[in-house]
């Protein structure tokens, strides 16, 4: 069960450690032409820049060149986007918004911890994209009354995001999206709900990350009646993202978009059965294209970086499915992970 200590200190950093080893780059650069655009929907309290735990390189949404050292290829970080949720908000304008004092403190808190993990955990560094010289990471702040948890502000956030993209002539046309933890739930949600209506449509490829089917069973009561009565943005009675499987599905099916779905067998923020269950009633719904990874040995948020296995397999599983999904791809993690779709998690 998650305490509300956990969420106002950090979601995003329940397990961290060290990762003790990098990963074999002589293969990591040699994507397969044409390039893909990922649309990244990041977990809860962390920003944009949450991107970068997956790739070499990405830019924020405010211009910053954000790099990291750990080695990670899920993406082609230079062409990919993230979006920020509601509870993100720019330092200068925090106050305006007039949280609370404890909000305040506690949105302060929060965020000066998740720098200090971008900064020391991630191994993330800034650089200006004008001449390349060093400058600071991003700045936030977090209002907990903004807190959505996947639902309709969540799923808001993530449509406005997806315009934008899709506006964007620079990017590739192919669209890869991939939702961590909350981003899941709020990817899932935003298929079921939103993307049928959209005029331009070009999600090739799904990949859900540790997300929960129904938060509920994630927090204990008095974290769910906390959040209540702080956030404007939660509501106990919205649907559930697995009551959203049967409109998700369809939506797959019609427009042929595979799904990857990943989970860590030792998650506790979110735990493993939770995304069993949407991958099992999305394949009792009738999913045609959907797999499932399980990782072994690593947690809700160190999958990539601490087991050298789990890295592997997670590169390797992810690859194999951009190729089965016809986007790009690093051949050498792709040949690897042929194995991991064969063996996907069989629902029952």
């Amino acid at each position: 069960m998650l305490s509300f200590r956990s969420i106002i200190v950090l979601f995003w950093a329940t397990n961290l450690t060290m990762y003790t080893s990098q990963m074999d780059l002589n293969h990591q650069s040699s994507w397969t032409q044409p390039a893909t655009t990922t649309l990244f929907v990041p977990g809860i309290l962390s920003d944009n820049t949450q991107q970068a735990l997956y790739c070499s390189s990405c830019t924020s949404s405010s211009g910053e060149i954000i790099k990291s050292s750990h080695g990670n290829q899920i993406f082609n970080g230079a062409y990919s986007v993230s979006c920020n949720f509601p509870e993100i908000e720019d330092p200068k304008t925090f106050r305006a918004s007039h949280p609370s004092m404890l909000n305040a403190w506690a949105g302060a808190l929060a965020a000066t911890i998740l720098g200090w993990q971008q900064k020391t955990i991630v191994r993330l560094r800034a650089f200006n994209p004008q001449d390349g010289t060093p400058t600071r990471l991003p700045e936030y702040k977090i209002n907990f009354e903004k807190i959505s948890l996947g639902q309709d502000a969540d799923v808001e956030c993530l449509s406005k995001a997806y315009d934008t993209l899709t506006q964007d002539p620079t990017k590739p046309d192919k669209i890869l999206a991939i939702g961590f933890s909350r981003g899941a739930p709020t990817l899932l949600s935003f298929m079921a709900t939103k993307y049928a209506t959209k005029e331009i449509k070009r999600i090739k490829a799904l990949v859900l990350e540790s997300g929960f089917s129904k938060i509920s069973s994630c927090m204990s009561p008095l974290s769910l009646w906390l959040l209540k009565k702080i956030s404007s943005n939660f509501s106990s009675k919205a649907p559930s993202p697995l009551k959203l499987i049967p409109q998700f599905v369809h939506l797959c099916n019609e427009y042929d978009i595979p799904v990857l779905f990943i989970a860590a067998k030792k998650d506790r923020v979110v735990p493993y059965k939770q995304t069993y269950k949407l991958y099992r009633a999305a394949k009792k719904a009738g999913l045609k294209k959907g797999w499932m990874v399980s990782l072994e040995k690593t947690g809700h948020n160190d999958k990539l970086l601490t087991n050298q296995p789990d890295r592997n397999i997670f590169h390797a599983a992810v690859h194999a499915f951009y190729k089965e999904a016809g986007l790009s791809y690093i051949p050498y993690w792709a040949e690897k992970g042929q194995i991991y779709l064969a063996k996907s998690t069989q629902y029952r």
